[in-house]
């Protein structure tokens, strides 16, 4: 992995010097102002240590905000080193293992994180007891930790005995600042296992107690609207999540400048929920601007990186450049199953969605090998009903679809629309995908009414939450056009068929594999977007 920090041409603040590398603090301090030597910011802590003050190693004395980065690890693994010839119970000791720990997690390292925050667990639990202060914080920080490396039932259990042990303790006040922490930890949790109405519920719980207590624009309370906007994503409220998510970036580039970690954790949510309203123009640029701040800032094989670079390709195939999405998912899977395992969910993700960048690009036999194996694995690791596995579900189905295997297709949509119906409801976009890929599968067996009223259906709902010209609502729009015009109803058919095709090439060009499609379906009934619909066509189906 790589973490090595890059020479730039800077002299240091604190020397002045030039000589040897030189890095970015990773605070609020850009430019000139946060460059430095490692060895030299080293010192200055030292000198600071000497004085008692341990926010020295964690903190800039300039701009007050945290370090990030190779300045990050760099001064905790030097803290450590200081501390280590204190008794392993010392209170600086274990102060230090902890920065360590969370540098670690921060630079993606989660193994090493984890052992060590094994050992600082069992020596507070043995100092100070299982219900202290100091043994919570450890479990929920190492909760943290296990999040990040998938182990989500295990994080859930060791969070939920954190959190009992508070209410005992302090009882239920969602403003203390453990409680929220770990019910912050707990709501992201959630999330990940599929649960995200419970997960919405802890993070208004928890932004309902700050802002009784702090401003709108404290780090912490900025944060936990960063997660309720992604809680409301996952639910499909995609626009509550955009107004929240537009707040969180303007706040967090105001406060902490476009390049520090949470800026572009903020841009990288606000691209994916712009993606998913179909914006994809911006999207694609905001998603560049993370994937180029993560590289300089963590590195090209950091977690956080891959994720950037695996959202810009999921974006870029939505758009139809399939050459450089494939070619980012190829990059991003590789360096995933060597550094995080091929079953950890990221991996599983991006190798789903490379199955999708083949698909389009019709290499049928490798999408679909790679969908059935992420299928299998994601029921495995998270069961059939989380949200990641009914997508994989859908992904599948509609590659057996494209393969003609409309009966494996529509017998695997079926089972999955249920699922997602009665998980999701009816309005996520989850469901709605299921439900178009589903009535496209009908249709292929001929049963043309059947896939009609549920593609109306989807319409309806496609139409209420997303627009009329979101490129989901225009895909069905279109299969319903040829659906129609199987059952007769000319003038709705050629209209919807027409009104779709003029769509997509507006919005893709001729070559997106969505347009191709539409074009093969308007070509098998001869018409061109440009040709007027006959006025005096009339259809045969009663309801049309």
């Amino acid at each position: 992995m790589s973490q090595h920090p890059k020479e730039v041409s800077m002299d240091c603040t604190i020397c002045l010097g030039g000589d040897g590398v030189i890095i970015q603090r990773g605070c609020c301090c850009r430019g000139d102002a946060g460059a430095v030597h490692l060895e030299c910011l080293v010192e200055l802590a030292v000198h600071a240590d000497d004085r008692q003050d341990w926010h020295c190693w964690t903190r800039c004395s300039t701009c007050r905000r945290g370090f990030t980065g190779p300045a990050q690890l760099g001064l905790a693994a030097a803290h450590l080193a200081r501390a280590s010839a204190l008794p392993d119970d010392d209170v600086e000791h274990s102060h230090a293992k902890t920065c360590l720990c969370n540098a670690l997690r921060f630079a993606g390292r989660f193994a090493e994180a984890a052992t060590i925050e094994v050992e600082i667990l069992a020596t507070s639990r043995r100092v100070y007891g299982d219900t202290h202060t100091s043994t919570l914080v450890a479990a929920s920080n190492h909760a943290q930790t296990l999040e990040r490396q998938g182990n989500f039932t295990e994080a859930a259990t060791l969070v939920e005995d954190v959190i009992a042990r508070q209410e005992e303790a302090n009882g239920d006040d969602d403003g203390h600042p453990l409680h929220a922490v770990a019910l912050g930890t707990l709501a992201r949790i959630y999330g990940n296992q599929g649960k995200s109405a419970e997960s919405v519920v802890l993070l208004q719980r928890i932004l309902d107690a700050r802002l009784h207590t702090h401003p709108k624009d404290d780090p912490d309370t900025v944060t936990t609207t960063a997660n309720l906007a992604v809680a409301y994503c996952a639910l499909g409220r995609f626009h509550d999540a955009v107004k929240l998510e537009r707040e969180v970036f303007t706040t967090r580039k105001r406060v902490l400048g476009e390049g520090h970690a949470d800026t572009l954790i903020a841009a990288g949510n606000l691209a994916c929920t712009l993606r998913k309203l179909g914006n994809f123009e911006v999207a694609v640029v905001l998603e560049r601007g993370v994937l180029e701040g993560r590289s300089c800032l963590l590195g090209e094989e950091h977690p956080d990186t891959l994720v950037a670079m695996g959202n810009l390709g999921a974006t870029l195939c939505l758009q139809g450049h399939y050459a450089e999405a494939e070619q980012k998912l190829l990059k991003v899977t590789e360096a995933e199953t060597r550094l995080l395992g091929v079953d950890h969910p990221d991996t599983q993700l991006d190798i789903s969605c490379l199955s999708v960048i083949l698909s389009e690009q019709s290499r049928l036999e490798e999408a679909h090998a790679m969908a059935t194996r992420v299928l299998a694995s994601m029921e495995r690791a998270r069961g059939n009903e989380h949200p990641d596995t009914l997508q994989a579900a859908l992904r599948l189905g509609t590659i057996h679809s494209r393969r003609g295997q409309a009966d494996e297709a529509a017998a695997l949509l079926s089972a999955t629309l249920e699922c997602a119906t009665r998980t999701l409801g009816t309005e996520h976009m989850r469901t709605l995908d299921t439900s178009t890929a589903l009535g496209d599968a009908l249709h292929a067996l001929k049963k043309n009414q059947e896939a009609a009223e549920l593609l109306r259906a989807t319409i309806a709902h496609q139409t209420a939450v997303l627009g009329s010209d979101h490129p989901s609502t225009v895909v069905t729009s279109s299969i319903l056009g040829d659906v129609l015009l199987d059952l007769n109803c000319t003038v709705e058919g050629k209209h919807m068929l027409r009104a779709a095709l003029a769509t997509q090439r507006r919005l893709f060009g001729l070559d997106h594999a969505d347009t191709i499609r539409t074009t093969a379906r308007a070509q098998r009934w001869s018409l061109d977007a440009s040709t007027p619909i006959e006025a005096d066509a009339t259809s045969s189906v009663p309801g049309c």
